[in-house]
């Protein structure tokens, strides 16, 4: 168990497959429990109509439906061994993301820094070059996550990283506001990192992906909200916030 709780009888999806399920039982070491909790090594049985051997594979994950999510792009920052060739874009790789393995392609958006510019030193995450990979099929990731990029033959390990936005788009990823956005994005700390985000997105952000990145349940996010006191307004079947100063100054224009 990753994180959260799990009980008898909970509907969940498996993700990236997006595979409705329920929980038949749980077995908590050996013994049949109503319950498991984040730290512990269970046994899940589980039931659904579409559930089949054949839709799960290793690395698959558990999860509660309002977070299932699964990405085909994600932006990272990357740490890498002392010495190593600079990586180039195009390059392809494998990346290992907890027990997933997939394949993927190299986009470098920037090169290496000596800090990163948003960042003190306790707050870091890392000082190897910003990069987009651009996987060959779906994973499930979240902003924090860590993983390993192993070379095309699998032999040798070119980088560790760390996962900034699991939800990355690939037009305008090189552009100057889109790595800066990046750079606000390595803030360990929601609050911080959403201040930052609407120094640099004037056009508003999309809550429910920041928070769905980020895997805050419900009181963090609103703990959140009410120390950042965005505009949120309804856009399409979600919310789309602004800082008030950039609110006021499209509403002046």
């Amino acid at each position: 168990m990753h994180a959260g709780e799990i009980q008898v009888g909970k509907r969940l999806v498996i993700t990236p497959g997006g595979f409705t399920i329920r929980v038949r039982a749980i077995r908590v070491q050996g013994d049949e429990a109503q319950t498991a909790s984040a730290g512990v090594r269970c046994a899940l049985n589980l039931a659904g109509p579409e559930l089949d051997m054949s839709h799960i594979s290793r690395g698959d994950w558990v999860v509660a439906p309002d977070i299932a999510c699964a990405t085909h792009r994600i932006d990272a920052r990357l740490r890498m061994p002392t010495g190593s060739p600079p990586l180039k874009s195009g390059t392809r790789v494998h990346v290992h993301l907890a027990a997933k393995a997939c394949t993927g392609r190299l986009v470098v958006l920037q090169g290496p820094v000596d800090a990163c510019p948003c960042a003190d030193d306790t707050a870091r995450i890392g000082t190897g070059p910003l990069v987009q990979i651009v996987l060959d099929r779906p994973i499930t990731a979240h902003w924090g996550d860590r993983f390993l990029l192993r070379n095309w033959s699998a032999r040798s390990t070119l980088a560790g990283g760390f996962v900034l936005d699991p939800f990355a788009r690939a037009r305008g990823r090189g552009r100057e506001r889109r790595l800066a956005a990046q750079h606000a994005l390595e803030q360990r700390d929601p609050i911080e990192a959403l201040r930052r985000l609407f120094d640099v997105e004037a056009e508003g952000l999309d809550l429910d992906a920041f928070f769905l990145a980020r895997n805050l349940p419900r009181d963090a996010r609103n703990r959140v909200l009410a120390a950042v006191d965005p505009l949120v307004i309804p856009h399409g079947r979600g919310t789309r916030a602004f800082a008030r100063t950039e609110w006021n100054e499209l509403t002046r224009r």
